[in-house]
């Protein structure tokens, strides 16, 4: 069976009240923003909102948990260029609810990593 890992974690926060996203991964070029999941923490689901530069980028939000193992990948196809959200519902990919506590996503494209990992908690 193959497992994702993601280690060396870097986590990026928003300090300002009201902000709600960071500039990161703008030296891959097709992201520039990837926002602070919400609610956070959430009970059912959370969104992940995220900007792009491109049409018809393939993307993917990764989620692993406190040990750094791939609990969900959520794929998109086709993405459209500007302001965008993927849903995260609290399943793992085999379809059962992941336990509460502390996970990181990452968003992921064909052309590498578009994004610092960040934090949301399920309570």
């Amino acid at each position: 069976m193959n497992s994702s890992y993601l280690y060396a974690a870097t986590l990026v926060e928003t300090t300002q009240a009201g902000t709600l996203y960071d500039k990161v991964g703008t030296e891959i070029g097709f992201a520039t923003t990837v926002g602070q999941g919400y609610p956070n923490p959430f009970v059912k689901g959370v969104t992940i909102p995220f900007v792009l530069n491109e049409d018809n980028t393939r993307i993917q939000l990764k989620i692993y948990d406190m040990l750094g193992k791939s609990v969900r990948t959520i794929g998109v196809d086709s993405a459209r260029a500007g302001f965008q959200t993927i849903a995260w519902d609290g399943h793992s990919d085999l379809g059962m609810p992941v336990k509460s506590g502390t996970y990181f996503y990452q968003l992921r494209g064909d052309k590498g990593v578009l994004s610092a990992p960040r934090r949301v908690a399920k309570i």
